[in-house]
Formats: C-alpha cells, sequence, structure tokens
C-alpha cells in the first residue's frame, strides 16, 4: 500500500468556499442559545447545559446482519472488506447538504454492498433548529432521497436540544426516526419509502464483518461534550461502555475485528470557540472514554467524530503491551451546515497529539476495514464535484500507518 496520500485543491480555487445560496456570513442557526448558559473559562460541561434523556436497555447490540439478507453479509465477508460513509453536521436543509449526499450516492452499489459502501453513519446533528418533528422531512429525508443506503446514526448537540415548546423532551424526534422498535418504521421513513434502523438507543454496538463500531452519545453541550458527568449525567454511560469494551475483549481471545468508535463531540478539535474557529476539544470526555479503555484492556482503532465543520485529522501514539500503536482521531463535520476554518497549523501539536491535516470544505469520509486493514479517505464536494483530498492506511496488527 501506498503511503498517506493528499490531494491539495489548486491553486485559486476552494471547493470549502461554497455558501449556501442567499446566506449570510454567518450561520443561520446561533451557536449558543438564551437557555444555555456560558460554561465558565477552562471548565467542562456546564449543567445548564446538560439534558436528561431515555436510557437504552440492556446491551445496547445490534448486527448489520439483522439489516442485510445472509447472501449480502456472506458476499462482504468473502470479499475480504467492508466500506461505509461517515459524516456530521448535515441537517440544515441547504443546498449543500444535497450536493454532499448526492456525491455519497454515487458511490453506492445497492445490488452488490460488497463492493461500495454499505451504509452511512452519521456522526450527529443530523438536525438543526427548534421544532425538530415537523422539520425531519425538510432537513433529513429529502436530502437524503437520492442516497439509497441505510443510515445509523449517533446523535449530536442540536439533536438532544429542546428549543420550542413543540420540542416536548431531549431527542424525541432522534428517538422516533431512528430507534423504533424492533418490526416498526417511523410514519416519515414510510412516507417517504425509506427503510430506517431499529437503534436500541442514543448510544450503541454495530456489529458488522471485521469492524465493530461503538456509538456514544455526547449531550447537549454546545462547547463540551461529555459521556459521563455526576450529578448531572449519571454513569449509565460510561458503565455501558466499559462492560462493552469488556465484551470486545473477550471476544478478542478468538477473533479480533476493527474498532471504531463515534462520538459527535472530537476529542481532539483545533478549534477556538471564542474567536468563532469551530469549537475545542474534550479532554474531560475523551479521559472518561480512555478510563473505559484501560479498564478493558481494549483500545479503538480509530474515533470517528464531527461537531467542528471542517476535516480534522490527529495521529495519537499510545502505548499498550509494551509496544506503541497510532491512532487517528478524524473530525468529519462537513455534511451541509457552512464549514469553519481549523486554525492551528498542520503540522503541530494539539493538546498533546499531532495535528496532522485538516480542510475547511464540505464532504464526507470513507471508511474501508479488512481483516489487516484500516483505509480511511476524506472526500471535498463543491456542488457536483467532488475529490479526495486525503487517504491514509493502517495496519490493524502493528497499529502503524502504511
Amino acid at each position: 500500500m501506498a503511503k498517506t496520500s493528499s490531494t491539495k485543491p489548486k491553486a485559486g480555487s476552494k471547493p470549502g468556499a461554497r455558501r449556501p445560496s442567499g446566506a449570510a456570513a454567518r450561520s443561520p442557526f446561533p451557536t449558543r442559545f438564551a437557555h444555555t448558559p456560558r460554561p465558565k473559562a477552562g471548565g467542562g460541561p456546564h449543567p445548564g447545559e446538560l439534558l436528561d434523556f431515555t436510557k437504552p436497555k440492556g446491551k445496547a447490540a445490534f448486527q448489520l446482519a439483522d439489516y442485510f439478507p445472509a447472501q449480502s453479509i456472506r458476499a462482504i465477508e468473502t470479499h475480504s472488506s467492508i466500506m461505509f460513509h461517515a459524516l456530521g453536521d448535515s441537517g440544515v436543509g441547504v443546498p449543500e447538504q444535497q450536493d454532499v449526499a448526492d456525491a455519497m450516492s454515487r458511490d453506492v452499489n445497492t445490488a452488490k454492498p460488497e463492493l461500495g459502501p454499505a451504509f452511512l453513519l452519521h456522526l450527529g446533528d443530523i438536525l438543526y433548529g427548534p421544532d425538530k418533528r415537523a422539520n425531519y422531512a425538510g432537513r433529513f429525508y429529502r436530502p437524503n432521497d437520492n442516497y439509497h443506503n441505510l443510515i445509523f446514526a449517533i446523535p449530536g448537540n442540536h439533536d438532544g436540544e429542546m428549543r420550542s415548546s413543540l420540542d416536548k423532551s431531549s431527542l424525541e424526534a432522534y428517538f422516533e426516526n431512528f430507534c423504533q422498535p424492533p418490526g416498526k418504521q417511523p410514519p416519515l421513513g414510510v412516507q417517504f419509502g425509506r427503510a430506517m434502523p431499529n437503534q436500541p438507543g442514543a448510544y450503541w454496538r454495530l456489529t458488522c464483518p471485521f469492524v465493530d463500531i461503538v456509538g456514544l452519545y455526547s449531550g447537549t453541550g454546545e462547547n463540551y461534550g461529555a459521556i459521563a458527568h455526576p450529578p448531572d449525567i449519571p454513569n449509565d454511560q460510561k458503565v455501558w461502555l466499559a462492560q462493552t469494551l469488556g465484551d470486545i475483549a473477550a471476544e478478542r481471545k478468538t477473533k479480533r475485528q476493527a474498532l471504531i468508535i463515534a462520538v459527535h463531540h472530537p476529542p481532539y478539535a483545533s478549534g477556538l470557540s471564542d474567536k468563532g474557529f469551530g469549537h475545542p476539544g474534550n479532554p474531560d470526555m475523551l479521559k472518561d472514554i480512555d478510563d473505559c479503555c484501560v479498564q478493558a484492556g481494549v483500545w479503538p482503532d480509530a474515533v470517528l467524530s464531527a461537531h467542528a465543520h471542517s476535516f480534522q485529522r490527529y495521529m495519537r501514539t499510545v502505548t499498550l503491551a509494551g509496544a506503541q500503536r497510532v491512532i487517528p482521531y478524524l473530525i468529519g463535520g462537513g455534511g451541509g451546515i457552512r464549514p469553519q476554518p481549523a486554525p492551528a497549523p498542520v503540522g503541530s501539536t494539539v493538546n498533546g497529539v499531532h495535528y496532522a491535516n485538516g480542510l475547511e470544505s464540505y464532504g464526507y469520509l470513507t471508511v474501508t476495514v479488512s481483516p489487516t486493514q484500516l483505509i480511511l479517505s476524506f472526500t471535498q464536494t463543491a456542488g457536483a464535484h467532488r475529490e479526495v483530498f486525503e487517504t491514509i492506511t493502517m495496519d490493524l496488527v502493528s497499529g502503524r500507518q502504511l
């Protein structure tokens, strides 16, 4: 395999520079709301930013085989790899959101899922703004009308917020559209002819051929994410994560699959929210995740996030059993809302971790997993045009970049 490949935009062109038609210089959705108190300087999540939500029951685990015919799963296994898309921060209903979805749709092979992305993993902020149940049609279903693929999702902070009297409870619309009981479909899914997954809740484990995906919910904080923050957010999710990673550790004694953790708020980010450049990283949330990894003796092979409206890649080196492994932390927040710049220079260190690359652009991630390799790429989009900006390949055995 070739080493990291990176295709920079040509001089004078900037795919990420396109703005929504008629939009002002700033996003039409405020980054801070009247009911959300400002966090104290240097502090973690403010209690006013954390809303309670209905927790999943039991192991909160499901499988890709629940949604695909057995012959399709066998075809993926025979092909010796699985591919999927990932993005976040899409739900604004602007032309650029549909541009990204249409660009991804050109990769999909519904007849042979082993030859293209088998699904989309949405990394949160599926929907911005108030009246979420009423706006799912225009800001989720219609923009994805040409994307004929299953969509799994973790919620983002905007999915959990409550901004009007029509938002009855935190995550109400997310639960209605992504978490119907097995055998049932959401009314809008039926109306638009789209099959929706029956996810067990706001956090979950999805087992696929060659990869386990653990999706986490990092709360309603605008700047700070949390999977636990007692007493405001109990430790339920953190306890579940430790148990789930423990299950994966036990399974790895006979079969090792790749592990990807997805969480909306990025553990690392170069943004400086107080200066208008995206969002900061979340060291407190990262510590909670790390605690669970240490307890179980299992670390992710990659971490996917969104929240910052850009592409960013961080490479973290950890020591496991006396050997060093590199874990990519990627931000794919270019799903539709206006991109944000990432001010820290590429090659710098952010919270002690190498900031390897970044781009202010709309676009999406593509993840390919085989028994021995993990391939991660970011495709930038501008209207009907798309271009692969970067592809990296990780060796799953050594934990090193090829």
